[in-house]
């Protein structure tokens, strides 16, 4: 396919025209993007900033958004006294300064390497909460990735990935997770609008796995 904007030979991300600052603020956007799994990190930019209704061309701002959803997730948790294992899949850095920043705050946090697109990562992700803490109060299912766009321009390895991460891993966390769980505990699925409706053209498979985490939801609401 065709570079828009700018591109390396052998790279098969493009960087799209509308984001400013050539492949330097790719190489930038790709590095920040690493946890996510993202597998086109230049389009991924292009859909989240209009979903959010941001300038593309301020690359910060679209990351700042995507990427402190998770670290504020813990940073509550542990603010509020629990003890938090939460997981990443490549940004290593990024993820033990999440955890030394609450460490640094007085709280306790620990992060763990696992691939959502893994079944074996996510299981051996409880397994070592587990045996770090003892057992488990209260589990988030916060991974996701969404590509945007008419279903047959979507490549099914977007397809497999979406409804990997945003579904089925959910159902590999709970299920490895109901045995540690006692009394009260709590399994919350971050979930999504566009479960009811969607602003824009392009998200039919990301909106059918929001759909089916809340119908997942209501149903174990009733029993497993």
């Amino acid at each position: 396919s065709a570079c828009h904007g700018a591109c390396r030979a052998g790279e098969v991300d493009l960087v799209p025209e509308e984001l400013g600052g050539g492949w330097e603020v790719m190489k930038k956007v790709k590095r920040a993007l690493d946890p996510l799994n993202i597998m086109n990190p230049g389009k991924y930019l292009l859909d989240q900033a209009k979903v959010l209704g941001t300038d593309v061309s301020d690359a910060d701002a679209v990351l700042d958004h995507v990427l402190a959803f998770g670290a504020g997730i813990v940073a509550r948790l542990a603010a509020d006294g629990a003890q938090v294992a939460f997981t990443y899949a490549n940004s290593r850095t990024r993820a033990e300064d999440v955890a030394a920043a609450v460490i640094a705050s007085g709280g306790i946090a620990h992060a763990i390497h696992a691939d959502s697109m893994k079944e074996e990562d996510v299981t051996s992700a409880v397994t070592q909460t587990v045996e770090r803490f003892g057992s488990l109060d209260i589990v988030i299912n916060n991974a996701a990735v969404g590509t945007f766009g008419p279903i047959d321009e979507l490549k099914m390895d977007e397809i497999d990935a979406m409804l990997t991460i945003n579904v089925r891993s959910a159902v590999v966390t709970i299920r490895a997770s109901l045995s540690h769980m006692g009394s009260g505990g709590r399994i919350i699925n971050i979930g999504s609008i566009n479960a009811d409706r969607t602003p824009f053209p392009g998200q039919s498979v990301y909106a059918l796995t929001k759909g089916a985490v809340v119908q997942f939801v209501r149903s174990m609401s009733t029993g497993r």
